[in-house]
C-alpha cells in the first residue's frame, strides 16, 4: 500500500505548470546572469580606475626620479667645481707659505746686516749678503732700498 501511496503522490506535472516552472527557472538564470554581468562591469570599471591611478602615480614617481637625478648631477658637478677650487686654494696657500718663508729669510738676513758691527770676515754677514742677493725681490720696496744701501756699501 505504501507503494501505491507514493505513486499517487508522484503525479505528472501538467503542461501549464511545467511551462510556468520553466519560465521561472529561465527568469532566475537570466537574473543571475544580469547580476554577474553588472558585477563584472563594475569590477572592470574599478580596475580601470585603479590602473589609471597607478599609471598617474607611476608617471609622477618617474618624473620625481628624473628631477632627483638631475639634481644629483648638478650637485656632483658643483662638488667637482668645489674640489677644483679647493685644490686651487690649497696651491695658492702653499705658494703663499713659501713666499712668506722666503720673505722671512730675507728679513732675517737684513737683520743680520743691520746688527753686524764688524762685517769683515764674518761668515754670517757673508751668508746674509748672499741670501739678500737671491731673495731681494721678496721684500717690499722700502726694504729693497735698505738692502741696496748695504749691498752698495760692501
Amino acid at each position: 500500500m505504501e507503494e501505491k501511496e507514493l505513486k499517487t503522490d508522484e503525479q505528472p506535472i501538467s503542461a501549464g505548470k511545467r511551462s510556468a516552472l520553466l519560465r521561472y527557472i529561465v527568469i532566475l538564470f537570466a537574473f543571475a546572469f544580469i547580476l554577474v554581468s553588472v558585477s563584472l562591469v563594475v569590477q572592470i570599471s574599478s580596475s580601470n580606475s585603479v590602473i589609471s591611478d597607478l599609471t598617474s602615480s607611476s608617471s609622477g614617481a618617474i618624473a620625481r626620479a628624473e628631477e632627483l637625478q638631475a639634481t644629483n648631477r648638478a650637485l656632483e658637478d658643483e662638488l667637482e667645481e668645489q674640489k677644483a677650487r679647493n685644490t686651487t686654494l690649497r696651491e695658492a696657500a702653499t705658494n703663499a707659505r713659501q713666499d712668506q718663508r722666503r720673505q722671512q729669510k730675507a728679513y732675517d738676513a737684513l737683520l743680520i746686516l743691520m746688527t753686524t758691527e764688524n762685517p769683515d770676515g764674518d761668515l754670517d754677514y757673508a751668508k746674509a749678503i748672499e741670501t739678500l742677493t737671491e731673495l731681494r725681490n721678496c721684500l717690499p720696496d722700502t726694504a729693497q732700498a735698505l738692502v741696496d744701501q748695504y749691498l752698495d756699501a760692501t
